[in-house]
């Protein structure tokens, strides 16, 4: 690899850090806390942007060559875009971030049953979606961008296509996600983001790239005991990628694909578009609000184990089965089995209970996404590369880190 500046190209300024999915700095304090491949994945993200150009020096390209590709690629992007719904923020019915800080929210519907071990004491409450919620419906696909910022909160792949992507393997997936249960024990989130099921004997688990809680490095924990399986984590993620790459912004993903270029942190699929790194799953699912300072967009998905004999792929049109709430726009998705959601974990997001329609199938919610840990590597003790200097360099000199 290669490192080229293109000092000529005027950068934008960035006057909102967020404004890149789940890449942002809260403070110059943080900064300094940050490992230096950390700034380095933010100095990329935040720039793409910092005029920074990776090529395969044995595949030499032109400047001209280059800005064609991308030229090409922005226009795909736009014009998938250009086809989904857009939906407006509902400030009316939102809620603000400092009283989602002070509790932990959870929503549901009037109709539904009460949700099992709130602690009012600790400041645990339950909103209606009934009250004034924006709940958007639909099989055509929709994206949302905040109101105040302009920063981008969801995209919704259109339906047709997210069942295109997975083909005839839904059955596949509803036995990956049984074997994610067998082979791995409960994992214990924090900082008040416990979810709860409504089903006994179900369990949380996050399995993939993780980072070595009082240690260094990171540690590969999926399907230790049974190899084998490893590939079927591989594809489930592969499957979403490919449709991330489609429906997100071209700089957002170049920037992804050349961080991972340049510090080259592990993900689930090997492949140049590999983005995630870890897998969280659960069944019957309810969670409070709460944010996520990871390094990338997250992908939510639903999965049912209710298909008929002979059935090989979800029905179109089946019914709704969570509703995932953005709580500071106002705004809750639903999603049918199959659905295929990527959203900014910087904005307030949280799952609702599942629909009465399903109350006696299991119904498996999914989350893939990258954490910060994981793209540092978790161990400041190992060198940087010379290409690492470089851009870690630039991105301070244009004041990114």
């Amino acid at each position: 690899m290669k490192y080229r500046s293109k000092a000529t190209r005027p950068r934008k300024p960035v006057t909102r850090e967020e404004e890149i999915g789940g890449t942002y700095f809260k403070s110059k304090a943080d900064r300094a806390l940050c490992s230096k491949k950390t700034q380095i994945h933010h100095g990329i993200m935040m720039s793409n942007h910092i005029g920074l150009e990776l090529e395969d020096s044995s595949r030499s390209q032109t400047d001209r060559a280059v800005a064609m590709r991308k030229k090409r690629n922005t226009d795909k992007t736009a014009s998938l875009q250009a086809q989904l719904q857009t939906i407006v923020p509902n400030p009316s019915s939102s809620l603000s971030k400092d009283f989602l800080e002070r509790h932990n929210v959870f929503f549901k519907w009037d109709s539904q049953d009460e949700i099992p071990t709130i602690n009012p004491e600790i400041g645990d409450k339950v909103c209606s979606l009934d009250n004034g919620f924006t709940i958007v419906d639909t099989l055509s696909g929709c994206q949302l961008y905040a109101a105040t910022s302009g920063t981008h909160v969801f995209t919704l792949v259109p339906r047709e296509k997210a069942l295109k992507a997975v083909g005839g393997r839904a059955k596949e997936e509803i036995e990956f996600c049984g074997n994610v249960w067998k082979h791995h024990g409960n994992t214990r989130r924090t900082g008040g983001k416990d979810g709860i099921s409504t089903t006994e004997g179900t369990k949380y688990c996050c399995i993939g790239i993780t980072a070595n809680r009082g240690g260094h490095g990171c540690n590969d924990n999926a399907f230790k005991k049974k190899p084998e399986l490893r590939e079927d984590l591989s594809m489930f993620a592969k499957r979403r990628e490919h449709l991330m790459v489609q429906y997100l912004s071209y700089p957002t993903i170049k920037g992804l694909q050349e961080s991972k270029q340049v510090i080259g942190w592990d993900a689930l699929n090997k492949g140049k578009n590999g983005l995630f790194a870890s897998l969280a799953q659960q069944a019957d699912y309810v969670s409070p609000a709460h944010v996520d300072d990871d390094s990338g967009y997250s992908c939510f998905c639903v999965q049912t184990d209710n298909l008929t004999v002979g059935e090989t792929r979800y029905p179109f049109d089946t019914a709704v089965a969570h509703h995932f709430v953005f709580p500071t726009v106002g705004v809750a998705v639903a999603m049918r089995p199959g659905d295929i959601l990527f959203f900014n974990p910087l904005h307030y997001h949280c799952c609702s209970p599942k629909a009465e329609h399903y109350r006696d199938v299991r119904v498996y919610v999914s989350s893939l996404y990258l954490k910060t840990a994981v793209v540092g590597g978790n161990n400041n003790s190992v060198p940087l590369t010379l290409l690492q200097k470089k851009v870690l360099k630039h991105a301070k000199s244009e004041k990114l880190v």
